[in-house]
């Protein structure tokens, strides 16, 4: 059971559209808003 849920999660992390964002300024965090949808929904596909 436990190899189906790591496939799962490999799956996932390959699929994802979101980068790994890494960083120790506070530049990071204002490139991590700008790389975010304005709404959360967005990221789903919800939106019109």
């Amino acid at each position: 059971m436990t190899g189906r849920i790591e496939d799962l999660v490999k799956w996932s992390r390959s699929r994802s559209s979101w980068g790994a964002t890494f960083g120790l300024a506070c530049c990071a965090i204002e490139m991590m808003g700008t790389g975010a949808p304005h709404y959360d929904l967005a990221r789903f596909g919800m939106e019109v």
